[in-house]
């Protein structure tokens, strides 16, 4: 496959709701030469489900089939090399007239020392195949370039070399399998569970592995972050150049979609809202699990509640700063994204650093910038988030907003509100002239915010008599 459109055609389109737009600009990515990739993760957004068609999609018609691997299973160096080797001698190689030369690659890169181990380790992976000479010709050359007879047990001798032989060995041998025409797919999940051996070999591989060789590493951001991905690991993947992506959420759309296509109807705007709560906020492999039930007459299914774990478990740690832009934001849809020109102000009318907030919350996962905006880590982090506040604070943190938006002016910027207008209707209503209300609501909705347009004009005009609600009279 050599286009985005035919890989994306060949993923399982029942399990890439919401999800073809990171595919597409991870294909996007490699098809201008980029083979080193990072993914982000949320606990239940699909991510392993994702990873598997997209390794699977890249790989059909372009080499054997990815190499999975999982931080719970193999967490340290000599587990995950261990388990790389073995994959590589299952895979079936196309030995041909190439083989001389793949050969002689492969050792001439070595220490004499290591010259034997890398031959028996050439071997064992081009057993696989039906070799004929095939395995005589590589003995041949391990011998010619060793001076020395006798062949090692690869697997043993290979885990008993020290760390730096470890990583040449497999790093030639990963090599060996793609000059033999058998360009490489190794994705590590998980990668928040490995080690710190691990870590440092996965740094060295994102430099020393095959250009041929794509390699994808995903790691959970939700979890307690005790490994190095945020200051070592993505650094160095963006340094190669690579490219590190969010797996993304699932829009409102696209859950109307998904819904459609597994009930046979639109969802009302209760279902849908139902269908987000009981799927800690349209996480994917929730969702799967929710429609199926609902489709089958089931009750919903048992789901942990994610965002009340993770809340509990990573606010106390956070700065004043983040803890207040949390606060703020929990007034909004969990998916808000509000604008800096206006979050900057809210804090800065309490004495509090937007910049500060977003670089102390951000590798927590709570709370990221997109562009000029900022918000949740996951829509899921907001109900929880807003259980904690009592009711004085959310009437002052609803102030703070309104001063903002006061402060910033509300035209034009109520149109980049971000879910703001029910929030602060009632405000906006008692606190500008009847014309400005009117004002606002023909913007919102010029700019597709109907019903944020419809509750100003109800707000304005509910009453008796001729008397508004706004500053002004008819």
């Amino acid at each position: 496959m050599n286009d985005a459109s035919s890989i994306l055609q060949f993923m399982d389109r029942d399990r890439l709701w919401g999800r073809e737009k990171i595919a597409a600009e991870l294909l996007d990515a490699y098809h201008h030469g980029q083979t080193v990739f990072g993914i982000e993760s949320v606990k239940g957004d699909g991510k392993s489900e994702f990873l598997f068609q997209f390794s699977r999609a890249l790989q059909n018609g372009r080499g054997p089939d990815a190499i999975i691997l999982r931080g719970g299973v193999d967490r340290t160096e000599g587990e995950l090399i261990a388990s790389l080797y073995k994959s590589l001698t299952e895979i079936p190689c196309a030995l041909d007239q190439r083989l001389d030369g793949a050969a002689e690659k492969f050792v001439s890169k070595l220490p004499t020392r290591l010259r034997r181990l890398a031959g028996a380790m050439m071997k064992d992976i081009a057993k696989a195949a039906t070799l004929g000479a095939a395995e005589k010709t590589i003995e041949q050359i391990a011998d010619m370039a060793s001076g020395k007879d006798g062949e090692p047990d690869p697997f043993d001798d290979l885990l008993a070399e020290e760390s730096a032989n470890k990583r040449r060995l497999i790093a030639r041998a990963l090599d060996f399998v793609s000059d033999l025409g058998k360009p490489l797919c190794v994705v590590i999940e998980d990668y928040e569970l490995l080690d710190a051996t691990a870590e440092s070999f996965l740094r060295t591989l994102v430099r020393s592995k095959p250009t041929s060789c794509v390699l994808v590493i995903a790691t959970n951001v939700e979890e307690p972050c005790t490994s190095d991905w945020q200051k070592t690991m993505k650094p160095s993947i963006e340094l190669v150049p690579g490219l590190v992506l969010a797996m993304p959420e699932i829009s409102r759309a696209e859950l109307c979609e998904w819904f459609e296509d597994v009930i046979g109807k639109k969802p009302t705007a209760a279902e849908l809202e139902r269908l987000v709560e009981s799927s800690n906020g349209g996480r994917a492999v929730y969702v799967s699990w929710v429609l199926d039930a609902w489709r089958k007459g089931r009750d919903d299914p048992l789901i942990p509640d994610i965002g009340e774990v993770v809340i509990r478990r990573k606010r106390d740690g956070m700065c004043d700063d983040a803890r207040f832009v949390g606060d703020l934001l929990s007034l909004l849809p969990g998916n808000a994204a509000v604008p800096i020109e206006l979050l900057g102000p809210a804090l800065a009318s309490q004495n509090f650093d937007l910049q500060k907030a977003v670089d102390d919350a951000s590798p927590r996962g709570l709370l990221k910038q997109v562009d000029d905006r900022v918000r949740f880590g996951h829509s899921s982090y907001a109900a929880p988030w807003l259980s904690g506040i009592d009711a004085n604070k959310r009437a002052m943190l609803r102030k703070v907003w309104y001063d903002a938006l006061v402060e910033i002016g509300f035209f034009p910027n109520v149109a980049k509100a971000a879910g703001m207008i029910p929030l602060l209707a009632q405000d906006i209503v008692d606190g500008l002239e009847s014309e400005e209300v009117d004002s606002l609501a023909a913007q919102l909705e010029a700019s597709g915010s109907k019903e944020d347009s419809l509750l100003l004009h109800q707000l304005s005009y509910r009453g008796d008599g001729p008397e508004m609600k706004g500053g002004g009279k008819t």
